[in-house]
C-alpha cells in the first residue's frame, strides 16, 4: 500500500497492489475513511478495471510486481500508478515510467517494447521531479523521465557500490513574520550491502 496527498486539490489517496487487482482509494474527510474509486482486476491476458469503466486491455503487469508507486500530475484528477520502469525510448530521454492511468476511459496502460531497468525505488520530489534510484545510480527526472537540469541539483549520482534501499526524508522549516519563509530539505538515506570478510 501507498499513500500520496495530491498537492493541488489536497486530496488523499492511497493504492495497493492485491493478487487479482491494483486498487486506488480516496480519503473522505466527511467519513473518515478511505473509498474505493478505481479497482483494476487482473486476469490471465486481459485487465477490467471497475466500478466507473469496465476495460479489458492486453497490458501484462511485470511479474513480479516490484514496485508500486503513485505521481500526481498536475492536470490529472487521480494520481498515475506506475508499476515499472524501463529505459527511455524517445531522445533524451533516460527512463520510462510504465504507468496505469486511472484518469483515461480509452487507455489504462503505458506500453513499451524495452525491458524493465533494475530499479530500486522511485519517489516524487516535486510537481515535475522525480528521483529514480538504480542498481548504482540516482538519477533526478521529469515526468517524462527526461534528467532534469538545474544549477542547485546534479540530475544523476554514479555510486561505485550497490543501493539496496533509499529512504526519502522531507524536512519543511516555517519562519513567520515579515516576510513569511518556508524553506524545505530532502534527505536522503541509504541501505547498502556489507560484505563479510
Amino acid at each position: 500500500m501507498f499513500l500520496v496527498r495530491n498537492p493541488y486539490t489536497s486530496h488523499k489517496y492511497l493504492c495497493g497492489a492485491l493478487q487479482s487487482s491494483i486498487i486506488l482509494l480516496e480519503w473522505v474527510e466527511q467519513m473518515q475513511k478511505f473509498m474505493l474509486i478505481k479497482q483494476v482486476i487482473l486476469s490471465m491476458d486481459s485487465y477490467v478495471c471497475v466500478p466507473f469503466v469496465t476495460k479489458h486491455i492486453d497490458f501484462p503487469l511485470p511479474c513480479p510486481l516490484m514496485m508500486l508507486e503513485m505521481l500526481v500530475v498536475p492536470e490529472q484528477e487521480y494520481p498515475l500508478v506506475c508499476v515499472s520502469v524501463s529505459k527511455g525510448t524517445d531522445f533524451n530521454q533516460v527512463v520510462r515510467f510504465e504507468t496505469v492511468n486511472p484518469n483515461s476511459t480509452s487507455s489504462w496502460f503505458t506500453e513499451t517494447d524495452t525491458p524493465q531497468s533494475d530499479v530500486v525505488h522511485v519517489t516524487q520530489l516535486e510537481r515535475d521531479t522525480i528521483l529514480v534510484c538504480l542498481d548504482r545510480c540516482i538519477k533526478i527526472v521529469n515526468l517524462q523521465g527526461r534528467l532534469k537540469s538545474s544549477r542547485k541539483l546534479s540530475s544523476e549520482l554514479t555510486f561505485d557500490f550497490q543501493i539496496e534501499s533509499i529512504d526519502v526524508h522531507h524536512l519543511y522549516i516555517n519562519s513567520q513574520g515579515p516576510p513569511d519563509i518556508t524553506m524545505r530539505y530532502t534527505r536522503l538515506v541509504f541501505s547498502v550491502p556489507i560484505e563479510n570478510e
